[in-house]
């Protein structure tokens, strides 16, 4: 992928509010993520990942339970889900005007059942990692610097 396409990744992530961002090879995902859950199984001929996040008010995690409701939280969501869903789209249109493949993953539905727990269609928390995103038991945690955490490669197919 030429440094031109990344600049116009990155600028209209960033004019979209969209801050924080990384890309993980496929190849190092394919080997560690778990079965079903890695680049391959959705898209065999993936070559990188690029994911995308942008920062939530620390005070939406923090606010008591408002009578055991997450209305903060859960209202919070709904609004980056749905962003986080159409900005992905969009970039993929983008990346796909340029000549490569790309397969928009959602942010969180749909849902599958693994070990009798919901996930998503792949492991986003080995996709963070790997885009060098620190990542503790309890999720991503200091994710609210700017820009890419690791190069996109040369080449996507």
């Amino acid at each position: 992928m030429s440094e031109a396409v990344i600049n116009k990744i990155k600028d209209y992530l960033e004019q979209n509010d969209f801050p924080i961002y990384g890309a993980a090879s496929a190849e190092n995902l394919n080997t560690i993520a778990p079965e079903g859950f890695r680049p391959m199984d959705m898209m065999p001929d993936a070559k990188a990942v690029l994911l995308v996040a942008r920062p939530l008010p620390l005070s939406i995690f923090q606010t008591p339970k408002n009578n055991g409701n997450y209305s903060f939280y859960t209202s919070s969501f709904h609004t980056y889900y749905q962003a986080t869903n159409e900005t992905i789209n969009r970039l993929c249109l983008m990346i796909e005007d340029e000549g490569f493949d790309a397969l928009p993953i959602q942010s969180y539905s749909p849902l599958r059942y693994h070990n009798g727990e919901p996930r998503g269609l792949v492991s986003l928390k080995h996709f963070a990692v790997q885009a060098g995103w620190p990542y503790n038991l309890s999720g991503l945690a200091g994710c609210r610097r700017k820009g890419f955490s690791t190069p996109l490669p040369g080449k996507m197919q």
